[in-house]
């Protein structure tokens, strides 16, 4: 029961009942995984064939460079979706690997087996809508992430970054960590930590921890 409600607390998930959901889990072929801290999930370059959604605990989707570093791109928590897209695609190959970022839960569910359910039909609908919405939030957040990277500069990726965070959120606005942020933008913690202070110092942004504030800019005369 306790899965069960976890599964129905998912994105994937939400607006069902919980036999609803134990339903089309039953047709999807779900399992239940646990995952110790640091152990693999999905590994790059295999092919996917299920939806992963966390259910406890954190998972980290992640992309190794040929230098053998690791660099993040995704912290999930509980009710979020990983390799959906791949997995809806038709067992496409992973270009990234996913790893629990401590002791975890999670749901495998067969893509296609869920797309093939018919019963019951409104939750069936329901699902795909879902689906549908997440991969769409997905794809403006990469598009977003995009606009942020074609800028050279570290400072002028943060200036991207943060005017769009002032225009969702409102000036101020409240950023991730600094490692997630680093990692988001692709670029490196301490280099990153050193413009922003730059920044501070010439008048550009306010910061008070996970808070900043973006300033006017000052004129020539100022």
């Amino acid at each position: 029961m306790e899965n069960l409600a976890a599964a129905a607390a998912s994105k994937l998930f939400c607006g069902l009942k919980p036999d609803e959901v134990a339903a089309l889990l039953a047709a999807a072929n779900a399992r239940w995984r646990a995952y110790a801290r640091g152990e693999t999930i999905f590994l790059a370059g295999s092919r996917a064939r299920d939806i992963g959604i966390v259910c406890a605990g954190e998972v980290c989707v992640a992309r190794e460079e040929i230098a053998g570093e690791r660099s993040l791109l995704a912290h999930l928590s509980a009710g979020d979706l990983f390799a959906e897209a791949y997995a809806c695609a038709g067992a496409a190959r992973l270009p990234v690997s996913a790893m629990a970022a401590q002791d975890c839960q999670v749901l495998l569910v067969n893509a296609q087996a869920l797309l093939a359910a018919q019963e019951p039909a409104a939750a069936c609908a329901a699902v795909r809508e879902n689906l549908i919405r997440i991969l769409a939030q997905k794809s403006v957040l990469l598009n977003r992430r995009l606009a942020h990277l074609s800028h050279r500069s570290t400072r002028e990726k943060l200036l991207s970054y943060f005017a769009g965070q002032a225009a969702r959120q409102g000036n101020p606005f409240t950023v991730p960590t600094r490692q997630e942020m680093a990692d988001f933008l692709c670029v490196e913690r301490s280099a990153m930590c050193a413009v922003m202070g730059k920044m501070r110092a010439a008048g550009e942004i306010a910061v008070e921890g996970r808070k900043i504030r973006l300033l006017p800019r000052r004129g020539p005369n100022a």
